[in-house]
Parts: structure tokens; C-alpha cells; sequence
């Protein structure tokens, strides 16, 4: 039988139907159903689609090509803290002394009594001279040591940074707690009016936060302006209300001048950064060594990477990564007043890194708010060491003219060590007598002058995350 004209248009337009319909379904399966599955949008889908891949390739070397120009590491090798020979390295001391720590749950209450004591005196009881020198005396072994490891001249603990993300810092806790066991033997000092040896035993303290300004990670960062912090708060007891040898103030002045906070957090946002990529390497080749940095989401990153797209996918997430980072870097450089609407808008802006840069989306948030925070926690760091410069200066006046100045200027005539300004304002501090002493102070992550009235902004426990009232020192005599 002989089909008409129009039964056959009619077949050969069925049978070409059905051919787009199997291409097009083909098409799904292979290209955009995992993508799809891992949560990107048409949209997304479009433009991966209809990006080439060698666009994608260049968009990457491009933002690789900057770092490079810049100098700036790629890798944790060219940034992780070099091998110390063992003479030279206080590191074992320190781990030595770990080993002998010798402090109970009461031990560890007589320093949260501490620091109330300072920071909420109408509020707190202060631990007993006995009970200090009983807790000092059963430690002596390990503080010999700790004095040991702060003449050491380099220092760097066995970190596995071949790990990534992944490698242990079992230093850093036991570091915080000799620091509170340091911070006992200033309160003690400072009670038998012994300054000299406060302050002696204050540098010994700070000792243990220079290592860690060396190491490529927000955490040891962290680490240290909470040693730091914990030292200062019983040195500022120490000062309050007894005078201090000039020699002594002036050898832990020259000491916290060496101490460069800037400098070490950009060393660490390129250390997170070179960890970041080398991460992005590993999840390329294995997907499923996702999960301990993004949880859950391995799956959407399993099935976007694995995609006939992921060699796009992984271009232009990489490539986004890099020039968030890049964009924040340089502003969390700055100093806190000067980078605050920046940083916001940063912040902002990651909400809106497309769904097709899988990594770049789920990680940025946390870290970037992680990256930000720890710059307001670097300049509220700055500020209470160099306000202990400054205290340290007060004291050596004194010595020399009987009373305090009546301005910084007048300190700078008679004592003319480098006092830094105030990070938050730019400014020299806020400076003020009262009665036999005096009142000096930062105006703090608020940026503004609120008369001297203090916050505790002592690092841990979430106290840090306040952001009014003014850092301050205060000696009455």
C-alpha cells in the first residue's frame, strides 16, 4: 500500500521527534542531571554550558598568574615555618615542660578568679598569695623550663602541614594553659610587690605567642592573641599600683616592640589560601576527601565534579575562590577603622557566589566571617600591647620625675621611646592623670570614645565577640 505525501511527512516528522527527544534525554543523563541533582539552577546550567573550557582554564591561570606576579606563595611549602635544628629550637623544651604541668580543676578556677578579680572587681575573689605560691611551686620544673624555651632563638613545633586542613596543633591548648600558669606567677609577684620579676616573667609568657605568629593558620592566630591577652591582664595588676625598675620596663618595652601582628595575619591569609588550593587539588582527583571539610555536601560536590562539566565546574570554582580571596586579603590587611564597610560588602558579596562553584560556596561563608573576625581580634591584640608600652613608659617617667605626666607629649620630652597609636583611631591613645595615677586607653572595635569605660576584652569565651567599650589601663600610684 502506498503511503500519501502526508503520511510520510508525518513519519519521517514522528520519527525525528523522537530522535530529539532521545538526544535531548541523553543529553540530560549525561551533562545535567547530576548537575541538576547537586542544586544548580537553569541558569547556572546555561552558563556553565556555555562557557568554553578553555575560558574557564584561563580564568583560573589568570588569578594564579597575579599571585605569582605579586610574589605571594601557592604553596604550604613556601610558607609552612621552616626546620629549626634542635639547639636552637624551643620547641622541645616546651613540649618537655607540657609533660610536667601539674594543675588541677582548682588550679585552673585560681586563674578564672584571676581574671574576674581584674576585670569585675566588685564582683569577684581573688585567689590567696598561698594558694598562688603553692600552685607556682608545684609547677616550678615546668616554669624553668618554659624561662628556657624563651632564650631558645627559633621555634617550630612538628606540624604534618603535608596534611592540609587536616594536620593536628596539640600545641596550642597546652600553650594557653602554661600561659595561665604564667599569668598565676605574675599575680604573685605582683601581690609581693615584686615588679621586676612580673615583668621578667611576663616576657617569658609572651615567648610562647611569637612561634605561633610564624604558622600559616587562623588558629594559631588566635592562639596567640589569647596568650597575649592573658598575659597582659595580670602584668596591667602588676603596674596598678606599684612602681617598676626603669631597666625592667624598658627590656620588655624593646620586647613588645618586636611584635609585628599585621604582618603575621597576612602570612596566615596566605597560608589559608595555599591550603585552600591545594585542597581544591586533592577533591579534584578524589571527590569523597570532601567530607571533612564540607560534611554533608560531599555528595553535591561528588556528583557536580564527576559530571561530563567538572573539569568547568572545578576551573571556574577554583577561579572564584582566588579572587575572593584576593579581594580580602589586602583589606583585612588594613587596620580595623579603615577596612569596616569593606569587609561588610565582602561578606555580603559571598552570598552571592553562583551555585556552580560548588566549593567555593559552601566553604567561603564560614571562613571569610571566620577571616574578618580574626582582624578585629589582630587590632584589639595591637592595642593592649602597645597600651603596655605605653604603662611601661608612664612607670619609667615616674621613677624619673616623682609623678606622671600631665600629657604623652610631655612622657615623650623625658622618655622618648617609640609609643605606636592607637590602631582603632589612628591617633595617639586617650590619656588622662587621675589623682596619684593615671587612665590611658583605645576606644576600641566601636571606634568610638566612650570616657574610658572598659569592656573585657580578654580573648576566649566568646568575650572577644563584644564590640563596645574602650580597651584600658589604669594604675592608681
Amino acid at each position: 500500500m502506498a503511503w500519501s505525501p502526508r503520511t510520510k511527512f508525518g513519519l519521517v516528522a514522528g520519527i525525528f521527534i523522537a530522535v530529539l527527544i532521545v538526544l535531548a534525554a541523553a543529553i540530560w543523563l549525561l551533562y545535567y542531571r547530576p548537575l541538576a541533582a547537586a542544586g544548580l539552577s537553569v541558569r547556572d546550567l546555561v552558563h556553565v554550558t556555555r562557557t568554553p573550557l578553555a575560558q574557564a582554564d584561563q580564568a583560573l591561570n589568570t588569578e594564579l598568574e597575579k599571585m605569582k606576579a605579586a610574589g605571594e606563595p601557592l604553596t604550604i611549602e613556601e610558607i609552612m615555618p621552616p626546620e629549626v635544628p634542635d639547639a636552637e629550637n624551643a620547641a622541645p623544651l616546651y613540649q618537655q615542660a607540657f609533660t610536667l604541668l601539674d594543675l588541677s580543676q582548682a588550679d585552673e578556677d585560681a586563674w578564672s578568679e584571676l581574671h574576674n578579680s581584674i576585670s569585675h572587681p566588685r564582683k569577684a575573689k581573688t585567689a590567696s598569695v598561698a594558694t598562688l605560691e603553692q600552685i607556682v611551686g608545684k609547677n616550678a620544673p615546668a616554669i624553668k623550663l618554659l624561662a628556657a624555651a624563651a632564650q631558645r632563638p627559633r621555634c617550630a613545633f612538628p606540624v604534618d602541614w603535608s596534611a592540609g586542613f587536616r594536620a593536628q596543633f596539640d600545641h596550642l591548648t597546652k600553650l594557653r594553659t602554661c600561659a595561665k600558669l604564667l599569668a598565676l606567677k605574675i599575680a604573685m609577684h605582683a601581690i609581693q610587690e615584686e615588679t621586676a620579676e612580673a615583668l621578667d616573667t611576663a616576657q617569658v609568657s609572651l615567648a610562647m605567642s611569637k612561634p605561633l605568629q610564624r604558622e600559616p593558620r587562623i588558629v594559631s592566630q588566635i592562639t596567640a592573641y589569647a596568650i597575649q591577652s592573658i598575659t597582659l591582664l595580670p602584668l596591667q595588676q602588676a603596674l596598678i599600683e606599684h612602681s617598676a625598675p626603669t631597666s625592667a620596663c624598658r627590656k620588655l618595652f624593646d620586647y613588645l616592640q618586636q611584635m609585628n601582628l599585621n604582618e603575621a595575619l597576612l602570612h596566615t591569609l596566605w597560608g589559608e589560601r595555599a591550603l585552600a588550593i591545594r585542597a581544591f587539588d586533592e577533591i579534584q582527583d578524589h571527590p569523597d576527601k570532601a567530607i571533612w571539610l564540607i560534611g554533608n555536601d560531599v555528595q553535591t560536590v561528588r556528583q557536580a565534579y564527576n559530571s561530563v562539566l567538572g573539569p568547568k565546574i572545578f576551573a571556574l570554582d577554583k577561579a572564584s575562590y582566588l579572587r575572593l580571596m584576593s579581594e580580602l586579603i589586602p583589606e583585612l590587611s588594613k587596620p580595623w577603622r579603615e577596612s569596616v564597610q569593606t569587609r561588610e560588602l565582602l561578606e555580603r558579596g559571598i552570598e552571592t557566589v553562583p551555585r556552580y562553584c560548588i566549593m567555593n560556596a559552601v566553604v567561603a561563608p564560614p571562613y571569610v566571617s571566620v577571616f574578618a573576625r580574626c582582624a578585629g581580634k589582630r587590632d584589639v591584640a595591637t592595642a593592649q600591647v602597645r597600651l603596655a608600652q605605653a604603662a611601661l613608659a608612664l612607670k619609667a617617667y615616674k621613677n624619673k620625675r616623682g609623678k606622671y605626666p600631665v600629657s604623652l607629649e610631655e612622657l615623650h620630652k623625658i622618655i622618648p621611646w617609640e609609643l605606636r597609636e592607637d590602631p582603632f583611631s589612628g591617633q595617639a591613645f586617650v590619656y588622662k592623670r587621675e589623682g596619684d595615677g593615671f587612665l590611658i586607653y583605645s576606644v576600641g572595635l566601636d571606634l568610638k570614645d566612650n570616657a574610658g569605660h572598659a569592656w573585657d576584652y580578654v580573648m576566649g569565651g566568646g568575650r572577644d565577640r563584644a564590640s563596645t567599650g574602650d580597651i584600658v589601663w589604669r594604675c592608681k600610684k
